[in-house]
């Protein structure tokens, strides 16, 4: 159960239950069951009534649908600026994280600067935590994997919505991250955990980073990938299996991203990728001979 107390202000009926009866809050894609999500549109409503998984859902005043339609086994909740205050409720969900103590494989070398949080992080065998890296609450590193020098591990990302006053209000981070085994982080380099409390960042299986990388909150990343220094994964990005990314690539959020691409130094990759593409500045290529 949802309380829906931090938002009670932006309820248009005010006699509405203030608890609502799902597990977690997510977007129509996240996984998970009874979930709450909101719309900001007809689309957006009929998108979450596609879902099995959706039990709630927090409807925009200005969005007009027909409720009696609406399945039973969905409560349709309307509330002033649903995008906002449904990330409300989310940051009021911060306060019920709930941590066991972390677990520190022995054979495991951690410098005497690095911080791990004493809770919500699991540590495998071999791995190795270089100096002045942080490690927070909801990170898990499989079996040998090393964290190089300065790296932050499962910080909360930059994502901005806007208040009623048209200030900046940021999205809390309440997931986890998880990076699979054999994996190597460079230098100085960020890993953020994901946005809601049941999905996770992940690092695939023997992928490398240089210094100075980023991946942000959602990403999920294959196994043997290759991303040189300077390379920005933005968020909820889904990328496959043994791609290169060479020095300051950015990709864009949101995108599927297939296996075997090559992404060239400094490229911008904007949209959707299947298998074995070569991406030059913001022109696509099949034919990777071609360079």
């Amino acid at each position: 159960m949802i309380s829906l107390h931090p938002i009670f202000d932006a309820l248009c009926d005010k006699t509405e239950p203030l608890t609502a009866e799902a597990d977690d809050l997510g977007f129509v894609w996240s996984p998970g069951e009874k979930l709450l999500v909101f719309a900001t549109s007809r689309e957006f409503v009929e998108d979450a009534l596609s879902k099995s998984n959706v039990s709630v859902i927090l409807l925009d005043e200005s969005v007009d649908v027909d409720l009696p339609k609406i399945p039973k086994t969905v409560r349709v909740i309307r509330v002033m600026n649903a995008k906002l205050n449904f990330f409300r409720l989310h940051n009021s969900l911060r306060s019920t994280l709930r941590f066991r103590s972390s677990i520190i494989h022995e054979s495991s070398k951690i410098h005497s600067s690095a911080f791990v949080s004493p809770y919500g992080v699991s540590i495998g065998r071999d791995c190795v935590i270089e100096a002045h890296v942080s490690i927070e609450a909801g990170v898990t590193l499989q079996d040998n994997v090393i964290i190089r020098s300065g790296c932050r591990i499962g910080s909360d990302a930059m994502d901005i919505k806007e208040d009623e006053q048209g200030n900046p209000y940021m999205t809390d981070h309440l997931g986890r991250v998880e990076i699979e085994h054999n994996v190597e982080v460079g230098s100085n380099s960020v890993v953020d955990r994901s946005i809601f409390r049941q999905t996770a960042t992940r690092v695939g299986k023997f992928t490398k980073t240089g210094s100075l990388v980023n991946i942000s909150h959602g990403v999920q990343l294959g196994a043997r990938n290759r991303l040189a220094s300077g390379v920005k994964i933005c968020g909820s990005t889904t990328i496959g299996d043994d791609n290169w990314f060479g020095p300051g690539a950015i990709v864009s959020n949101l995108l599927m991203i297939g296996s075997r691409n090559y992404v060239s130094l400094g490229s911008s990759v904007l949209t959707n990728l299947e298998d074995d593409w070569k991406v030059v500045g913001i022109r696509i290529f099949r034919n990777r001979l071609l360079f």
